[in-house]
């Protein structure tokens, strides 16, 4: 992982965000208390009335440190990302393991920017909650030179969101790397987000097979 000193400037538009040249993103709802919470826990809790369910048992997280060249050390959020996905393990065992190979390589192709990330426009239907505003997080596309990065995060709102809603980003990104994979031209985060809220919340425990199918295939294949 590489750290930005200077003010990044990702741009996409409404009409390029279906290009993964241009990225997909990840919101967060930061609030004028300093308080910062991933878009999709805020989804859950507050369009879907959903109770989020968070592993207790994963080691304590560290801090991102920045070491020579730039590099930087970090797993937070990671132990509790891996823990999240593992609900799917009983009823897409396939699914699960991709998506845990997609999570043990996030930090090495992460970047922090200390700047802001300009939005990507793929929340589709979206709101924020009063007081509050919608910002973007992280931006994923696919690197185009040998030096560029997968996944551009924020620095400061990063380190405003605690340790589950900075899983919840993380699988935000697996999932958006998974949905990529089988369309490209993917352009909104909306039933991706909705899946999340399914993990987050405990949800898969109690689906059947069939209609756990019928969701993953309306929201994989969009």
């Amino acid at each position: 992982m590489k750290i930005l000193v200077l003010l990044v400037t990702l741009f996409s538009s409404s009409l390029l965000s279906a290009s993964t040249e241009f990225g997909n993103g990840g919101n967060a709802i930061v609030c004028a208390d300093g308080s910062a919470f991933m878009y999709d826990a805020v989804e859950a809790t507050h369009r879907y009335s959903m109770l989020l369910y968070f592993p207790q048992d994963t080691a304590a997280p560290k801090n991102c440190a920045v070491m020579m060249g730039n590099k930087v050390v970090c797993d937070t959020g990671t132990l509790t990302a891996k823990a999240l996905v593992a609900r799917l393990k009983t009823l897409d065992p396939e699914l699960e393991a991709k998506l845990q190979v997609i999570i043990d390589s996030f930090w090495a192709e992460a970047q922090f920017t200390i700047g802001d990330l300009l939005p990507v426009n793929d929340t589709g239907l979206g709101f924020t909650l009063a007081g509050c505003t919608l910002r973007q997080l992280a931006i994923q596309h696919e690197p185009i030179f040998p030096e560029d990065s997968r996944y551009f995060i924020n620095y400061h709102i990063w380190n405003a969101l605690d340790d589950g809603n900075k899983a919840v980003m993380i699988v935000h990104e697996a999932l958006y790397n998974y949905a990529l994979q089988l369309n490209p031209s993917l352009n909104t985060s909306e039933r991706l987000r909705y899946f999340n809220s399914l993990i987050m919340a405990d949800r898969l425990k109690n689906m059947t097979p069939e209609k756990y199918q019928a969701i993953k295939a309306k929201v994989f294949n969009q």
